[in-house]
């Protein structure tokens, strides 16, 4: 795409137009260049009235789609190597363990969705843990994954209010690095919110984030990444689709991710008046500001994360520090070529 269609989009929490250039430089990136983004980068707003940091203006919901649904993300990144599948099986089990003991999900086990469930790795641990577990994913050869290696229920295709017939409910929905690529999150939350109102069910999101960040952060604002969420604004975004937030927690690893627990209300979504707490926008921006700052202190997770690979499978780890050269090389020549 030489020439991306670029819209510029409102607050998805409050509504409002009124937003100001977030004070981070987005990294160049891959999908950015492959989408066609001015400069290979994405460019990053801070809502004025309620502190939310999201991305815009950005490509249209179908050329976004598109990236997903065709296989192209992961194929970008270097397709769905081994330790992938690995790193999948193992990566929710922290927040799916910290979920269960704060509100003994697991102490009942019934029927658990997974919104982007990519190859399914924490529908397998679910189920292992006795749930019945049906997951959503657009990315068909991350879907064929599930179903082919694991035996899951895998349905393709994005997730909105559409994907269940009427009446089907669930206990729990979880969704691990999808909320932040999300075009409309308002009504991915209302959606899931009508699953789960008949029971009172729980949503668990796990999203990365800049806020505590003690890892690269810095990297997390790129293309496909539509909204970079604080306990705040994602807790404003679910109390005003019919949830209450019960606890959150930030956790640093590879990633600083927020973990963040809700529980459906019954009866239809709410109105979308934001109630909780809006964050000042000026304190915001002067976080975002030391994102970049913060980077060293995730060196030795990335670290260990690279030495894990390297020790399992050394191949794939030289396949993807080749790509990483190449790309990095093609970069430098290009800017010489200018």
């Amino acid at each position: 795409m030489s020439t991306a269609l670029l819209e510029t989009v409102a607050c998805a929490v409050c509504g409002s137009t009124s937003a100001r250039p977030a004070r981070v430089r987005a990294p160049r990136d891959d999908h950015a260049r492959e989408l066609g983004l001015p400069g290979g980068r994405s460019r990053w707003v801070v809502c004025e009235d309620c502190g939310l940091v999201y991305q815009s203006p950005r490509l249209g919901v179908a050329a976004v789609g598109d990236l997903y649904a065709g296989g192209d993300y992961h194929e970008i990144r270097g397709g769905v190597p081994e330790h992938y599948v690995q790193y999948s099986l193992r990566r929710s089990r922290g927040a799916l363990d910290w979920a269960g003991g704060q509100a003994q999900l697991h102490d009942r086990p019934g029927r658990a969705l997974d919104i982007g469930c990519g190859v399914g790795g924490a529908m397998v641990d679910l189920r292992d843990r006795g749930w019945q577990v049906v997951g959503v994913e657009p990315d068909p050869v991350l879907a064929e994954v599930g179903r082919t290696r694991f035996g899951l229920e895998v349905r393709s295709g994005f997730f909105d209010g559409t994907t269940f017939v009427d009446g089907e409910s669930f206990d729990l929905v979880y969704s691990c690095h999808v909320w932040e690529h999300l075009a409309a999150p308002r009504e991915t939350c209302m959606a899931a919110h009508e699953l789960l109102a008949k029971t009172r069910g729980h949503l668990l999101i796990v999203v990365p984030t800049f806020r505590r960040a003690r890892t690269l952060a810095w990297s997390c604002f790129t293309a496909p990444h539509t909204y970079m969420f604080t306990e705040v604004s994602l807790g404003n975004l679910l109390e005003a689709s019919g949830f209450d937030v019960v606890l959150h927690r930030y956790a640093a690893g590879a990633d600083t991710e927020l973990w963040l627990l809700a529980r459906a209300r019954t009866g239809p979504a709410a109105s979308g008046r934001v109630t909780r707490r809006r964050e000042s926008p000026a304190a915001v921006q002067r976080e975002l500001a030391t994102v970049p700052l913060r980077a060293p202190l995730g060196l030795p997770g990335r670290l260990g994360d690279h030495a894990r690979t390297l020790m399992a499978d050394p191949t794939e780890f030289t396949a993807r520090l080749t790509r990483w050269s190449r790309s990095r090389l093609a970069r430098v020549q290009s800017a010489l070529r200018r």
